[in-house]
């Protein structure tokens, strides 16, 4: 399974994008803005393609173990040079990223994504049967356009 994740906005506060298959978009994305020299916590990730695998500890993924029944582990972005735990999960707006890719399903004209939880409910099933089917296979290719 390969997934791409098609930035096709950024300015200094946020970065919008589309994750798709096969043409088709599942959702909207945002994410902290580019910055030349790494910002920890506020610069979104480099261009490329990276494999996606389960993260089965921290903090989100208790939070979320306990939030929903079918939990397996956080959607990780693996390998990204200079960067570690960048997921995809659950928030609204850039303060939520901290690095990590946001899902919703529709995007503001402000720096926001709408109807995280439902999204991510919606994709995440999908996205880790693969991983779990494929033996961490699964790649996002993070372009923009």
């Amino acid at each position: 399974m390969k997934l791409e994740l098609r930035r096709y906005f950024a300015d200094s506060k946020h970065t919008k994008g589309l994750l798709m298959h096969n043409g088709k978009i599942l959702c909207h994305t945002i994410e902290d803005p580019w910055h030349a020299h790494k910002i920890p916590g506020e610069t979104r990730i480099p261009e490329g393609t990276y494999k996606l695998g389960l993260r089965k500890v921290g903090g989100f993924h208790q939070r979320y173990g306990v939030k929903f029944a079918d939990h397996k582990g956080m959607i990780e972005v693996l390998d990204v040079p200079n960067y570690k735990y960048i997921l995809l999960h659950i928030g609204n707006y850039p303060r939520d990223t901290e690095g990590c890719i946001l899902v919703g399903e529709s995007a503001s004209i402000g720096a926001s994504i709408s109807h995280s939880t439902a999204v991510y409910k919606k994709i995440y099933a999908s996205i880790v049967y693969n991983i779990i089917k494929n033996d961490y296979g699964v790649e996002l290719e993070v372009i923009s356009v």
